[in-house]
């Protein structure tokens, strides 16, 4: 998730995108894991937000007075427009100054008005700081369906491809060999329109569900089909596969706690075309269902205090299975699901 200041946990609603969040350490911190991942011929990606803000924001909170510089970079009416979002959820939602505000997932996180020119330039600079200061090799792009908005159209909008064109010559003349990753939780029809020009590849929803569904009733007739499908849609191979991940229960939950069938979605997974994403944890059969911060615990490294992961207070408390299920007591167990991965 992301690393930027952030007053969440979570880290979504970044408050200022060139500083480490502080419980994650400094900027040199940050600096000292890419060496030591250089050295080790590990190259890092980091969660980029760039749909939206905190509302802690200095950017939003200079916003708010309709005379300020920074009023046009986000989005702000007189009167609710009248249309709620893609599920339902409220999209506007009433400042203190008396005038609505646009934010796609809550009030805590305003979208930024990308028809703002600064706006746009200052986010692509953003990323190059973190490509060349920071020393990173790329981005997982978040909620990248609902840049642009076109009235009431509040996701893959024109405005939105050409703006996914652009981030793409931009990062890519910032460093040839930087890739970025799209989330677009969407249809596979929807999900192929962003790779390509905009994206190297992007996240197959569609895919993951279907593993885990033919794995829960014992049948792979509509995976094959899935498959096939993958293979004339996709530039070669460009879609990332994964199982669950930290917005999904996981998926030893989803899998009804069976370590064999978890084993079998990680030959699946693994084993297919495309490029796999590991959730962290899954590798030892972590379990967590939502809320959100029940499958974001702390990893699960032996079956001591705090299953290794801290000497001191833990973030969150760890799962209770952790003294069963953690790396220390998998590797030495040929048999465990750590040694199937």
């Amino acid at each position: 998730m992301p690393v930027c200041e952030s007053p969440s946990y979570h880290g979504y609603d970044v408050t200022n995108y060139r500083v480490i969040e502080k419980d994650y350490g400094t900027e040199q911190d940050f600096l000292d894991l890419m060496a030591a991942c250089d050295a080790r011929g590990i190259r890092v990606i980091v969660d980029f937000v760039m749909n939206h803000t905190s509302n802690h924001h200095p950017w939003f909170q200079s916003s708010s007075d309709p005379d300020s510089a920074f009023f046009d970079w986000y989005r702000w009416s007189n009167t609710h427009p009248g249309y709620t979002g893609p599920w339902g959820q409220p999209v506007w939602h009433q400042h203190q100054n008396g005038l609505y505000y646009y934010g796609l997932f809550w009030s805590g996180m305003p979208d930024l008005n990308y028809t703002t020119p600064a706006v746009k330039q200052e986010m692509f600079d953003v990323a190059a700081y973190w490509l060349t200061e920071m020393r990173v090799a790329g981005f997982r792009c978040d909620a990248a369906k609902y840049i642009y908005e076109d009235g009431a159209t509040l996701e893959d909008t024109a405005a939105t491809f050409s703006f996914w064109e652009d981030f793409q010559i931009w990062y890519k003349t910032v460093n040839p060999e930087a890739m970025a990753v799209g989330e677009v939780w969407d249809r596979t029809d929807v999900v192929v329109q962003y790779v390509g020009s905009k994206f190297d590849f992007c996240f197959e929803f569609d895919l993951a569900s279907l593993i885990l569904h033919s794995i829960s009733i014992g049948n792979p007739t509509e995976l094959r089909s899935t498959m096939a499908k993958l293979k004339t849609v996709y530039p070669y191979h460009q879609y990332g596969t994964f199982l669950t991940n930290h917005d999904q229960d996981r998926v030893f939950d989803v899998l009804q706690g069976s370590v064999d069938r978890a084993k079998l979605a990680a030959s699946i997974y693994l084993t297919l075309p495309g490029i796999p994403y590991l959730y962290y944890g899954e590798e030892i059969a972590m379990a967590g269902v939502k809320p959100d911060e029940d499958i974001r615990r702390p990893m699960q490294w032996n079956a001591e205090t705090n299953g290794g992961f801290t000497t001191g207070e833990p973030w969150h408390d760890l799962n209770p299975n952790y003294p069963d299920y953690n790396v220390a007591d998998m590797q030495s167990d040929p048999d465990s699901i750590w040694h199937h991965y």
